[in-house]
């Protein structure tokens, strides 16, 4: 019979599994959205938590989207001075999300 740590210690690895595997499919998506990161295309804007360096991260859709996604606002970015992660297309703010810890 498995005993109740080796329980607890799967059940961890599996969150952990999960959360990288999120974390994951989050980042290919904004990838292909263009690292569109601008709050003035998103709605429904609720904030999740925070990274290890401190950076916001929300759920968030695209307005007139129904698609929920997870990730960081230029803004917030900009307000902590980190301008090295923010660009611009087609007039909104983009964010390199390798340069972050989101």
């Amino acid at each position: 019979m498995e005993s109740y740590q080796s329980q607890v210690a799967g059940a961890e690895q599996a969150k952990q599994a999960g959360d990288e595997q999120m974390w994951s499919g989050i980042s290919s998506g904004i990838s292909a959205a263009g690292g569109l990161s601008d709050k003035r295309a998103k709605e429904n804007i609720v904030k999740i938590k925070y990274s290890n360096s401190g950076i916001p991260i929300y759920h968030f859709n695209y307005i007139g989207e129904k698609q929920t996604w997870s990730g960081t606002m230029a803004q917030d970015l900009i307000k902590l001075g980190r301008e090295d992660a923010i660009g611009t297309k087609d007039g909104y703010y983009t964010v390199n999300y390798n340069l972050i810890d989101v």
